[in-house]
């Protein structure tokens, strides 16, 4: 499917992995919710497989994995689109440094994705897989006036929330002196009946750019 996506996009792509850390998630796709081990273990072996399949479309073997599985049409791009691993602990952050194009780094200060992508670069050869990226998911919360906003996230997420008015926009500015190359938000409006308490951390998928 990642594949599939590449050729309409004309190489446009790019592949986020991660272990997944919301039960609801897991139990809505019916996928077992396993200890933390367990899920860093399935994500580097799918982007084991990933990998093996966009550099060999015409049938790639990867023990214990796969035996001769065509990934057809192949990917626009020799390799395949960029794979970039949400890590936050020492040993996904050095698996996306190996392994990975990029990390995603979620609701969090530049001095914390500077402390990431350190432990990431020392783990990369950059002469052999280029520089790593780095994308930010951060919160976005359109609303009408600044107090407006500040009302309706206060008792929800105190201290939460990294995109909170001049303060929020001076510091999301500070992301890219950090290394982050993409950003994205994910937007929620509330109703008039208070905020939806279910995704006060969550958010949608929000489209990416470069910079803040």
């Amino acid at each position: 499917m990642a594949t599939v996506l590449d050729v309409i996009s004309g190489g446009r792509m790019v592949v986020g992995l991660g272990t997944g850390s919301h039960v609801g998630e897991h139990e809505a796709y019916g996928v077992p919710f396993e200890p933390p081990a367990r899920r860093t273990r399935r994500a580097l072996d799918t982007l084991a497989v990933m990998r093996a399949m966009f550099q060999r479309p015409e049938g790639a073997t990867l023990d214990g994995l796969l035996r001769d599985a065509p990934n057809l049409p192949a990917p626009v791009r020799p390799g395949g689109p960029p794979i970039w691993l949400a890590a936050h602990g020492p040993r996904l952050l050095r698996a996306a440094g190996d392994l990975a194009d990029g990390i995603v780094a979620a609701f969090v200060p530049p001095e914390e994705v500077a402390r990431r992508l350190a432990i990431a670069r020392a783990a990369r050869d950059e002469d052999l897989w280029g520089p790593l990226a780095c994308a930010l998911y951060t919160y976005v919360l359109p609303m009408p006036s600044p107090a407006e906003a500040h009302g309706w996230l206060e008792p929800e997420a105190r201290g939460a929330c990294p995109a909170r008015g001049a303060r929020g926009r001076g510091r999301h500015r500070r992301h890219p002196r950090a290394a982050v190359t993409r950003s994205g938000g994910g937007a929620r409006c509330p109703g008039r009946d208070g905020p939806d308490r279910s995704g006060a951390h969550g958010g949608g998928a929000g489209a990416s750019r470069r910079g803040p």
